[in-house]
């Protein structure tokens, strides 16, 4: 796998192997479907079943940008779902779903910053409300470290995402080479 999302190939290919282009072509309609069910799985152990499930039809159907991103066969639906899986680790203070989610990001998707950003937010959050979160953010980044190391693609995905940051915050400006010049 020469790309960089080397997860979600794998995913396509098993799902190519299984059934052929139309197995293929559903793999996003799966994601969807398992991005709806994890966001219920997060409210629904914050507030009444109902709610959480509504809650979670209303934020994919009533957005019609993520919707729609979310039905394209691209990798970004299955990033989407594991960066949801690492919120629920680290909601509900999970090592183990923390680090294999974190690990599954950096395996599915170039942006590690993502999921660095949300150990880091957590450990601040956790630490001014005077709980200890050491083993869950130990899981989280020796996943993402681990998922990271393991990607085909590195270290080129790291370059890709520093570029991707350093063009975040103004540091520097967009290789004119990504853009033909009609655009």
């Amino acid at each position: 796998f020469p790309d960089k999302e080397t997860l979600f190939h794998v995913v396509t290919a098993v799902a190519y192997r299984l059934g052929g282009e139309p197995w293929v072509t559903a793999v996003p309609v799966f994601l969807c479907f398992a991005v709806l069910l994890t966001v219920m799985a997060l409210g629904g152990r914050e507030t009444d079943g109902l709610f959480a499930a509504a809650a979670a039809v209303c934020l994919i159907g009533l957005s019609p940008n993520l919707g729609f991103r979310l039905l394209l066969l691209r990798p970004h639906g299955l990033a989407v779902l594991v960066f949801l899986l690492l919120l629920g680790g680290l909601r509900w203070r999970r090592p183990l779903l923390t680090g294999v989610s974190a690990a599954a990001f950096a395996l599915a998707y170039h942006t590690h910053y993502l999921p660095l950003g949300a150990l880091v937010v957590h450990g601040v959050l956790e630490h001014l409300a005077g709980r200890s979160s050491r083993r869950v953010l130990g899981a989280g980044l020796a996943g993402l470290a681990l998922g990271v190391l393991l990607n085909p693609a590195f270290p080129g995905s790291l370059v890709l995402a520093w570029q991707h940051v350093a063009i975040a915050v103004g540091a520097t400006d967009v290789p004119a080479a990504l853009f033909p010049s009609e655009l």
